[in-house]
């Protein structure tokens, strides 16, 4: 976790460099504490860090909808609950494809229990 922190004496280098007096810096909660302690700096707040990558895991809605749908029937009896509630299916498919088809035709919340 990296720490802001305001640079308030002379004699703070990093990355090689002076660092002037007024600086914000984001550092290591190591770095940042040392510098605080030695009384070079103050602050050592939380950085807030952007994550893009944050949530790319989380299943979609329809791939919450199908586990929940496959979970919850087996294949004569989606295909029951399916035709009751008016969803479009052939007599012959398979579980997939009546998963498939509640979910395309929006009849999904219907049938999750």
């Amino acid at each position: 976790m990296l720490k802001k922190v305001l640079i308030i004496a002379q004699g703070v280098s990093f990355a090689g460099v002076e660092v002037a007096v007024g600086t914000e810096l984001e550092l290591s909660e190591i770095s940042a504490a040392s510098l605080i302690e030695s009384g070079h700096a103050e602050g050592g707040e939380e950085v807030k860090t952007f994550n893009p990558n944050a949530g790319a895991n989380d299943p979609t809605e329809e791939e919450k909808q199908t586990e929940a749908l496959n979970a919850q029937y087996k294949r004569d009896e989606l295909y029951a609950a399916a035709k009751e509630v008016g969803v479009d299916l052939a007599y012959d498919a398979t579980k997939p494809v009546i998963i498939a088809a509640v979910i395309a035709q929006g009849f999904a919340a219907a049938l999750i229990k």
